[in-house]
């Protein structure tokens, strides 16, 4: 049986030294890269993000919620990424494209998406405003219409009317 130098243990038949590493605690953060993935590290920066947008795009009610805290999350997220990416570079020791790389890439893909669809880029925020306005003028046309529509009506109702007592007065 050939041993292998540095192993021990009943397989390469050296006794083992005898001791053990000590388990894993919960909570423990040996394992932990960027934390992009861990949620005790995502959600308070995701409530951050929320209070934020809460208090500066006045447009997002509670309705928005879901989608709020779907690009909180996203935004997040970026944060941690792209901070382990600042601490250990974007590539390894091999020059390869670190894995937190192409995943800051997604979350800020859909972060990006996500602002979109709340309003909270210039563009879509302009477009929302627009949109606005438009119901706004819609709303102000449709109200015009039926304006029009309760005229037209009471004229044919005093039309009608007015028909009645004629031929009332013809039949007498």
């Amino acid at each position: 049986m050939s041993e292998r130098k540095g192993s021990a243990g009943p397989a390469s038949g050296i006794p083992a030294r005898g001791y053990r590493w000590e388990p894993f605690q919960p909570g423990h953060l040996l394992s932990t890269r960027h934390g992009a993935n861990a949620e005790r590290f995502v959600q308070p920066i995701a409530d951050a993000v929320v209070r934020w947008a809460r208090e500066r795009a006045p447009w997002l009610d509670d309705l928005d919620g879901p989608a709020l805290e779907s690009w909180a999350r996203a935004e997040a997220r970026c944060v941690l990424l792209a901070d382990y990416l600042d601490v250990h570079g974007l590539v390894d020791a091999e020059g390869e494209p670190r894995s937190a790389l192409r995943a800051l890439e997604r979350a800020e893909s859909s972060a990006m998406r996500a602002r979109e669809r709340l309003g909270l880029d210039p563009r879509s925020r302009a477009a929302l405003a627009r949109e606005r306005a438009d119901a706004v003028l819609h709303a102000a046309d449709l109200e015009q219409v039926r304006a029009a529509g309760r005229e037209a009506l009471e004229r044919v109702e005093v039309v009608g009317t007015a028909r009645d007592v004629e031929d009332q007065e013809d039949g007498s």
